[in-house]
């Protein structure tokens, strides 16, 4: 069913809910439902992507709005609520937000042992831009990186899986629909190799928890804490390497996460392109200008 109108405002309280029960009493009749059973079982990754939503490809798409700015950010800095010419406005509060300290997705396979049957699938900093990392709930110690005590919200920390991660997005912000897609790859990528070999781990450990349980939580522990650790080490040299394609607005050549130089042995890059502002932004920006910057031959 289309719940379209209600999430956009839009109530009627017709003489029937949609599910054709009676409405004698007048309430909003196209309200959405307390929950839902899905048609299918819902995978790993269809769950992590609903925690990265911003209403893409919805009448409440934030990526479509002055808002977004000319790089199509799907964010909105607070305050949310703002007035112009005494009329209140309100921004849109996504399921994926800025404000996101940490997030994760919950795995219970109950037909495991319960110290290797439970995951957490955690990330630091905004759920669009972190990579979910599987923690199994039997470890006996965490990744040094995402330890309590190493950085905090007012100290930074070179190894702090938070300020890794922060530092990346929020310098993805800033040319959001150029830089993200290739996040969102290599996110993908990771999350796919973390996925493919957790089924190898759960086939193995669960067999020799009923052995030996202590060893088995020593090396769910152990393939925890370096995947985590791995992960921050992968992440800051991935950030090395898109800060350098992207930097000053340009965008220089690449093959895998390397760049290219021009072939004349030096380090020099090949010539970047420079894609600008996009035609749809260049208008935007001369709207406000009048003819201060119109070119007159």
């Amino acid at each position: 069913m289309d719940y379209t109108n209600y999430a956009m405002g839009k109530f009627v309280r017709n003489a029937q809910m949609l599910d054709n029960s009676l409405n004698p009493n007048g309430f909003v009749s196209n309200r959405l439902p307390l929950w839902v059973k899905p048609d299918s079982p819902l995978t790993l990754q269809q769950v992590m992507a609903r925690m990265r939503d911003h209403y893409e490809d919805t009448p409440m798409d934030m990526r479509n709005d002055p808002g977004a700015g000319a790089y199509q950010l799907p964010y909105r800095w607070r305050p949310m609520e703002y007035v112009v010419d005494s009329v209140m406005y309100l921004n849109e509060r996504a399921v994926a937000t800025q404000q996101t300290g940490y997030s994760f997705v919950a795995q219970s396979r109950s037909w495991m042992p319960d110290p290797v049957g439970g995951i957490f699938w955690f990330g630091v900093d905004d759920a669009d831009g972190c990579v979910y990392a599987p923690m199994y709930c039997g470890i006996t110690r965490i990744p040094s990186s995402y330890a309590v005590g190493n950085g905090s919200m007012i100290s930074w920390s070179e190894t702090s899986a938070y300020w890794t991660f922060s530092q990346m997005n929020n310098w993805a912000y800033t040319r959001y629909n150029v830089i993200h897609p290739e996040i969102e790859a290599y996110q993908s990528e990771l999350e796919g190799k973390f996925i493919s070999k957790v089924k190898e781990m759960d086939q193995k450990e669960a067999e020799l928890f009923k052995q030996n349980p202590s060893s088995s939580r020593e090396n769910i522990t152990g393939f925890s804490v370096s995947t985590g650790n791995q992960l921050v080490s992968d992440w800051k040299v991935f950030y090395q390497y898109l800060f350098m394609k992207y930097v000053d607005g340009n965008i220089k050549n690449t093959e895998g996460h390397k760049l290219l130089e021009n072939g004349n042995g030096k380090n020099i890059p090949k010539a970047p392109a420079q894609p600008g502002y996009g035609k749809e932004w260049e208008r935007v920006m001369i709207q406000g200008t009048g003819d201060r910057l119109k070119v007159i031959k």
